[in-house]
């Protein structure tokens, strides 16, 4: 196994054949094995693990490292998977998070700016009432100044939308 995590290719081991190292000879009489066939797990171009099987009576049929490797290749498939699940899962929570933080902030500038604007607007219009002469036409006067007891009719149909929309 150290071997195919180290090489990122299949290996075979069996006791019996006289072309395998000593170290490796050794790890098989260790383990009781007579044949051992292993294979890694790649995703994304890395080695992710490795699977291997054994058999302590007989030599594994020539065939087991194609068959072991197909079914390592579905293994890696599932964890490429998984992994692509949790990193969508995560880029999902990511947006919904800033598009909650962006909503926020537009209601917040909703409901601030309007209530600025109408601050504002009506001071300037108060000064500029104040700057009329005392001699000028009662009717600008009256038609421009709502009286200090009751507001302006555009305050109130400005307010409305800005109070619908509460602030973060």
């Amino acid at each position: 196994m150290a071997s195919v995590q180290a090489t990122g290719r299949a290996a075979r081991l069996d006791v019996d054949n006289p072309e395998q190292t000593p170290a490796t000879y050794v790890e098989g009489v260790y383990l009781g094995l007579r044949s051992v066939v292993a294979s890694p797990i790649v995703v994304e171009d890395r080695v992710w693990g490795a699977m291997g099987i054994g058999s302590r009576r007989e030599r594994l049929p020539e065939d087991t490292e194609q068959r072991l490797a197909d079914f390592t290749e579905l293994v890696a498939t599932a964890v490429a998977n998984a992994e692509s699940r949790t990193e969508l899962t995560d880029s999902r929570a990511r947006i919904v998070a800033a598009a909650d933080q962006t909503r926020r902030r537009i209601e917040r500038d909703l409901h601030d700016g309007a209530q600025q604007r109408l601050v504002t607007l009506a001071l300037e219009l108060r000064v500029a009432q104040a700057e009329l002469p005392p001699n000028s036409t009662r009717s600008v006067r009256t038609s421009t100044a709502p009286s200090p007891e009751q507001p302006a009719p555009w305050t109130n149909s400005a307010k409305s939308p800005a109070a619908s929309t509460p602030p973060s």
